[in-house]
């Protein structure tokens, strides 16, 4: 009754539903049940707040002016779709609605296999595709201010197509939801769709089909092509983790190294992407990452030992010895290598042979199934700047949310410190000011009457000031 009352009976039937097969034992706990919360729940109500507070200061209205006030064919859950039609929108929106409702077609089988634990993932996982990858690569667009008084401009129809995209997905997602968390599917649906249609809606979600599947939005070479993409940007992020580089400090330049070099204008046509989403200058392409690591090859004992017993030692000795490069080559090549142990031919599958990298001096790197991702780790005193004027603007931003100032706000800075700090914040005015909503920025004083906060970045300490 306690996790009831604290954490809600979605989040509790979220628990059971997510945490593993039913056929199998759980383990529970309030901080199982606030995990699987987290990475659900939490994770799509973050999205739907993000869209309703951009559109309501952007007035968007998806029922304002459109068909479904006087044509109840063409309302959410009944094969509708506002704004431009796909060809028209961008890359990443005709991305997301393939990804939607491939997660819908996903669904409706696992759904009518009753496996409630994998469909439960399937929706987990377009959460995390809509919230960590659509919506942080589209926040621009929504930021944007409108360019025209008819909102006819090329940029706000960009602008427009976003939010109807979106909006798509946040009502196909509530619909596809319902059976799974209904009390929080029923708030959504109440203020996405009832709300702006009124009457031409069902009153309840509950009372609505399961979404279609548009076959016509379902795009898999382009769900392939961005899944190389975000496993680039994964691999990158995870480097910059393990060698502790902030994700705010920009590097030079990230080399990519493919392992079927035909993608690589795959990968250039997304480079923007990369450049943002890893905080580089510069994306490189190189054909062998030999000249960025060094590779080994261990045996992985678990799976030889089973079948090669005896002869376990003789490969341990094989492997070290052998030709890295050629046996890395094999396996890609074959998904198995044959090796001379104990003089011997052997034949070993991919799955006995743990191949391991170390970056060489000045790179930091990581493999995956298709590619091997490279961070030069050197940092010129130019990039160190840029940094910390990011770090400048995190600050800033953050003291805003603890002043609970609104979205729109507009505010006036003021940074006092040493002469790095100081000097970093009028080098970078202009973008900090755009990055914090700031009409003015001042350095060397902290006014009179201004909420300050005491700040220290990489070890350079001052105050930040600011008046609304």
């Amino acid at each position: 009754s306690d996790i009831l009352k604290e954490e809600g009976a979605d989040a509790l039937r979220w628990f059971f539903y997510s945490c593993n097969h039913p056929w199998t034992s759980a383990r529970f706990s309030r901080g199982a049940v606030r995990e699987a919360q987290k990475e659900f729940l939490i994770k799509l109500w973050n999205v739907y707040s993000f869209f309703a507070i951009y559109a309501n200061l952007d007035g968007f209205d998806p029922g304002r002016g459109h068909p479904a006030r006087t044509d109840a064919g063409a309302v959410p859950g009944a094969g509708f779709r506002g704004g431009r039609p796909l060809p028209q929108r961008a890359e990443m929106d005709r991305w997301i609605l393939s990804e939607l409702y491939r997660t819908v077609k996903e669904l409706r089988a696992k759904l009518d296999d009753y496996n409630i634990f994998d469909a439960a993932a399937a929706l987990s996982a377009f959460a995390e595709s809509l919230s960590n990858w659509y919506v942080q690569r589209s926040r621009d667009r929504y930021w944007r201010s409108w360019k025209s008084a008819d909102r006819n401009a090329p940029e706000d129809r960009d602008k427009l197509d976003a939010y109807w995209t979106l909006y798509e997905c946040l009502v196909a997602t509530a619909q596809a939801m319902a059976p799974f968390v209904p009390f929080m599917a029923e708030a959504m649906w109440r203020n996405l769709a009832v709300k702006p249609f009124g009457g031409a809606v069902p009153e309840s979600v509950h009372l609505c089909d399961f979404p279609a599947v548009d076959e016509g939005a379902v795009d898999e070479k382009l769900s392939d092509e961005m899944g190389l993409i975000r496993e680039i940007v994964s691999l990158g992020r995870n480097v910059r983790s393990l060698q502790k580089l902030k994700v705010r400090l920009p590097l030079s330049k990230v080399i990519v190294v493919l392992a079927d070099p035909s993608k690589t204008e795959v990968v250039k046509r997304h480079e923007e992407v990369l450049l943002d989403a890893l905080n580089v200058k510069q994306v490189e392409f190189a054909v062998g990452a030999e000249r960025f690591v060094n590779y080994a090859l261990k045996p992985n004992f678990k799976a030889i030992g089973a079948k090669h017993r005896e002869r376990v030692p003789a490969i341990k000795k094989a492997l070290a010895e052998a030709d890295v490069a050629k046996l890395r080559v094999e396996l890609s090549r074959d998904g198995a290598c044959t090796i001379q142990a104990g003089g011997q031919p052997l034949r070993l599958e991919s799955d006995d042979v743990e191949v391991t990298l170390s970056a060489k001096d000045g790179y930091a790197a990581a493999s995956g199934r298709q590619e091997v991702v490279v961070l030069d780790t050197h940092v010129t005193p130019e990039l160190q700047e840029e940094g910390f004027a990011r770090e400048l603007v995190f600050r800033a931003n953050g003291f805003r949310g603890e002043l609970n100032l609104k979205y729109e706000q507009r505010v006036k800075l003021a940074v006092k410190g040493t002469a790095k700090l100081e000097g970093v914040a009028r080098k970078f005015q202009t973008y900090i000011c755009g990055e914090t909503l700031a009409t003015e920025l001042r350095t060397g004083e902290t006014p009179a009457g201004w909420q300050a906060l005491e700040i220290e970045v990489e070890g350079e300490k001052g105050v930040l000031a600011l008046q609304t």
